[in-house]
C-alpha cells in the first residue's frame, strides 16, 4: 500500500491525508504515523510498517495505574449492567479484551462473576489483570467459548481490527454478545476541537470509526442472522472526560484557562445534548452490540 493514496481498510474507497503533524497531545511519545481519512466512509486510519511494536506506544499509559490507587472509582454505566444482568453469575464466560487496568473485572467480581477471562497486548495491564484474579484468555484458541466479550475503547487501539473481530466472533458462543465502544470520530466535540480532540489519541489510536463505517465494518464480518445494533451517544463520564482533555493543557490549565474552560462546558454540554437528540452521528462514542444467534 502507497502511503501517498492508500485505500480505506473499512470500504476500499481512496483516502487523502489526515492529522498531518499532529504531537501526541495526551503522553508525548514522540512517534507519528501518517493518518489518512476515507473520501467515501470517511474512516480515519493510521498506516503502521509491518513488525512495528506497538507496546512501546504504551510505556507510560492510563492503564498502568491500579484501580485501588485511583482517587475515584467509576461505576459500571448502565448499559453494560444490562447486558450483564440476568446472566447467572456461577457460570457465564466473560472476556475482557483489552483488560486495561482491570476496572472492569473488579466490578464483576464485586459482583459475583467468577469465571473471568482478560486479553491486553500490553504485559503491564496483564499483569495488573491476573492480580485481580482474571485466567489469561488465548485468543487463538479454540477450547473455549464465552458468552460475553467486551470491547471498551479497544477496537482504535488495533492495526488489525478485521482479523481480532473476526477471530472474536468465532469465540461467542450462540446467544453470545459482543459489546463494543469506540470514539466517534463524526462527534460534535471532534468539529468542535480538531486536532485537539481527545479522540484522535495519535498515534494509539489507528483506526477511528464514525457510524457510518462501523457499521460496514461489523456487517462485513458476521452473518447474516446475527443481530448487530449500533448507537452513538454522549454519556456524561464520556463526555466531560474528552471535553476537559481536548484543551492544550499549557494553555488552559492555569487560573484563567479553566475559567474559560468550565465557561464553554456551560454552553458546549446542552449543544451536544441537543445535537444528540436529532442525530445519530454526533455522540462522542459509538456503541455496537453483536448478538450472535
Amino acid at each position: 500500500m502507497n502511503n501517498d493514496s492508500p485505500i480505506c481498510n473499512v470500504c476500499s474507497g481512496k483516502a487523502s491525508p489526515f492529522l498531518e503533524g499532529r504531537e501526541d497531545h495526551e503522553y508525548g511519545v514522540e512517534h507519528q504515523f501518517p493518518y489518512f481519512r476515507c473520501r467515501s466512509c470517511k474512516h480515519v486510519f493510521a498506516v503502521v510498517p509491518q513488525e512495528f511494536d506497538l507496546s512501546i506506544l504504551y510505556n507510560s499509559y492510563s492503564t498502568h495505574i491500579p484501580e485501588e490507587e485511583k482517587r475515584t472509582r467509576n461505576s459500571i454505566n448502565e448499559d453494560w449492567l444490562s447486558v450483564v444482568n440476568g446472566r447467572n453469575s456461577d457460570s457465564v464466560k466473560v472476556l475482557d479484551f483489552g483488560c486495561g487496568n482491570g476496572q472492569f473485572l473488579i466490578r464483576l467480581k464485586e459482583r459475583g462473576y467468577k469465571d473471568l477471562y482478560a486479553y491486553d497486548f500490553d504485559p503491564v495491564a496483564m499483569k495488573l489483570a491476573r492480580k485481580y484474579g482474571a485466567n489469561e484468555a488465548d485468543i487463538y484458541s479454540d477450547s473455549i467459548k464465552y458468552d460475553l466479550i467486551f470491547l471498551n475503547h479497544v477496537i482504535e487501539h488495533l492495526n488489525n481490527p478485521e482479523e481480532i473481530l473476526t477471530r472474536l466472533i468465532l469465540l461467542i458462543k450462540d446467544g453470545g454478545t459482543i459489546y463494543i465502544k469506540t470514539p466517534n470520530s463524526t462527534s460534535f466535540l471532534s468539529r468542535i476541537f480538531g486536532e485537539y480532540w481527545r479522540g484522535w489519541e495519535t498515534p494509539r489510536h489507528l483506526n477511528i470509526y464514525n457510524v457510518n463505517s462501523a457499521k460496514i465494518f461489523c456487517e462485513k464480518l458476521t452473518y447474516d442472522h446475527d443481530e448487530i445494533n449500533f448507537s452513538s451517544y454522549s454519556i456524561n463520564e464520556m463526555y466531560e472526560g474528552l471535553y476537559h482533555e481536548s484543551f492544550p493543557k499549557k494553555y488552559f490549565n492555569n487560573k484563567l484557562g479553566k475559567l474559560t474552560r468550565w465557561s464553554l462546558y456551560f454552553l458546549f454540554k446542552p449543544i451536544s445534548w441537543v445535537t444528540n437528540l436529532f442525530s445519530n452521528s454526533l455522540g462522542e462514542e459509538i456503541v455496537i452490540v453483536i448478538n450472535k444467534r
